[in-house]
């Protein structure tokens, strides 16, 4: 079936938000947008950018929600290990 779109990406995180119980708080994780050479997964970085757009949109209309953001965290290869995960 392939990857998520964008749009069910968006409405999953606002139905996640939506269960959580009152006081709590949702911290995502996004993505590295880091370009990597790996065969397997090419451009992975720019999928990362799309998503992280999407992710930033909707957690700026969710005041239970925030975004630990891996692009301040990881900004060259050198701040990744094996993979653009890690």
């Amino acid at each position: 079936m392939g990857g998520i779109s964008v749009d069910r990406f968006q409405e999953n995180i606002r139905w996640l938000a939506g269960s959580l119980p009152e006081g709590a708080r949702m911290i995502l994780l996004n993505g590295a947008e880091v370009p990597i050479d790996n065969p397997n997964e090419p451009a992975r970085h720019l999928h990362h950018r799309e998503m992280n757009t999407a992710l930033d949109q909707v957690v700026d209309d969710l005041p239970n929600a925030s975004v630990c953001d891996m692009r301040v965290l990881a900004s060259s290869q050198d701040d990744l290990m094996s993979d653009i995960r890690h």
